[in-house]
């Protein structure tokens, strides 16, 4: 109360003196940390501001949502964004939980994939929850690009060119569009299979998109897309659709019954990213359809157009 009326009287040398003094009696009293961030602030000094950020958010859990809330705002400010980066790699115990507000609630979008990425960078151990979220975020937004730097800043290994987990050992239900995202409904569903399968059950009658991934492919280059499928019950209809992210689409591929396939296709120059999806169709079979799909590959070249090629049955 002292320190607060000396600043009042503009008296800040004596006031930052009394706040250092109640900061000695006690660092769990917010107001005092409130007021060496403002003073912070107030001074442009980024770092002591977040040097007293982490003691309040260490002090007080219930101040989490207010100061969370300030952070978020502030990460659209390039400078704050590469000090408050340069503090998670602390790991603070508040820094998890930040961050999960901040991948749903920051409102600058570029500030955000700023501070993922380099948090990544830094060789913070992003959880694959954050940036799923994010980039989910993000590509709802349509910025593919900030979203695939997003999924690589947590995912430092990840094929930008090409298919990833074709095996499906890796299926996600964090909702991230760069791995395989399976869509369950009452009618139709898929699971892994294992043997890198997907194995897929369709009632009859019934059927549609049971996997999809989102591909970052380089526009006007062709690309072929192969593997095989395996049926345990009835013949499903079996589809592989190709289509921009603006819904257009640029390709698809019938799979034969217990068959190999192939099939081509390029992506038109404003086709900034694709969309991979699995239709499985249970046909006129009173016990529907079951089936299994697997021996994924998608590689550069061959023509553009469209094909499917018959090598025998399994």
């Amino acid at each position: 109360m002292l320190a607060t009326a000396r600043d009042l009287a503009d008296d800040q040398t004596t006031a930052r003196q009394l706040m250092k003094y109640a900061e000695s009696l006690s660092r769990r009293d917010l107001p005092t940390e409130m007021w060496f961030i403002e003073d912070a602030v107030r001074h442009n000094d980024i770092p002591t501001a977040l040097h007293h950020y982490d003691i309040a958010l260490r002090g007080s859990e219930s101040a989490h949502s207010t100061l969370f809330s300030v952070l978020n705002g502030a990460i659209a400010q390039p400078e704050v964004t590469d000090a408050l980066a340069q503090s998670l790699t602390a790991r603070p115990m508040w820094a998890d939980a930040f961050l999960q507000q901040a991948v749903q609630h920051a409102p600058d979008l570029s500030g955000l994939t700023r501070l993922l990425v380099e948090l990544g960078r830094y060789g913070f151990p992003l959880p694959p929850t954050t940036t799923a979220v994010a980039s989910a975020r993000l590509v709802g937004a349509h910025r593919y690009e900030d979203a695939w730097q997003i999924y690589q800043a947590g995912h430092q290994d990840a094929d930008r060119s090409g298919l990833r987990d074709p095996a499906f050992s890796k299926v996600n239900a964090l909702g991230a569009p760069f791995e395989w995202a399976l869509i369950q409904t009452n009618d139709f569903s898929a699971q892994p299979g294992g043997g890198g399968r997907l194995a897929y059950t369709a009632l009859t009658g019934a059927g549609g998109v049971v996997a999809r991934q989102l591909l970052m492919l380089p526009p006007q280059q062709e690309f072929t897309l192969s593997g095989r499928s395996f049926d345990t019950q009835g013949r499903p209809t079996t589809r592989l659709r190709i289509t921009c992210s603006d819904g257009r689409q640029i390709g698809e591929i019938t799979i034969p019954s217990g068959d190999r396939f192939s099939g081509s296709f390029t992506a038109p120059s404003e086709c900034r990213a694709q969309w991979l999806e699995i239709l499985v169709d249970g046909g006129d079979s009173p016990a529907g359809a079951a089936g299994e799909i697997g021996e994924l590959h998608l590689a550069p070249g061959r023509p553009h157009f469209l094909q499917t090629t018959r090598t025998g049955h399994s």
